[in-house]
């Protein structure tokens, strides 16, 4: 269990941990560093805070289990390659405030995934009534 005062997790803290397979990150994060998660091939899911502002280069590189991602609307920062080599990838999740601003490094993102549909789905939520874009990758079928 990580400390509840973290505000950031240093370079490859995680690198090629391959026995970690989820891991829930305290509210008081800010930034993942450079392949903080990297070679995590049996992670499978992570929750990532509200708070964090910065996702750096190679975070998520090769987290081959990793089957979804929801990117909070604080993020100012997405390195180079943060979610590259996630090849059992199905969804990321974001507000459209967020696709605005990272529209770029998305569309990279989906790229290294072109093999696989792509869905646009907006959402809207009942309480807030603001929109959710949540972009919907699937080998599936349309339904």
């Amino acid at each position: 269990m990580l400390p509840n005062t973290l505000t950031m997790i240093g370079t490859g803290v995680f690198y090629d941990c391959s026995s970690l397979t989820s891991i829930v990150l305290p509210d008081t994060l800010t930034t993942i560093s450079d392949v903080t998660f990297g070679r995590c091939s049996s992670l499978t899911s992570i929750t990532l805070p509200d708070t964090l502002t910065m996702i750096g280069d190679n975070a998520f590189d090769g987290c081959s289990s990793l089957t979804s991602i929801t990117l909070p609307d604080t993020l100012t920062t997405i390195g180079d390659h943060a979610i590259h080599g996630c090849s059992s990838l199905t969804s990321i999740a974001l507000s459209t405030s967020a696709l605005k601003k990272h529209s770029q490094t998305i569309q990279s993102i989906m790229e290294t995934h072109r093999a696989i549909k792509l869905r646009l789905i907006d959402l809207i939520d009942d309480k807030t009534r603001q929109c959710t874009c949540l972009l919907y990758t699937s080998d599936a079928a349309d339904d």
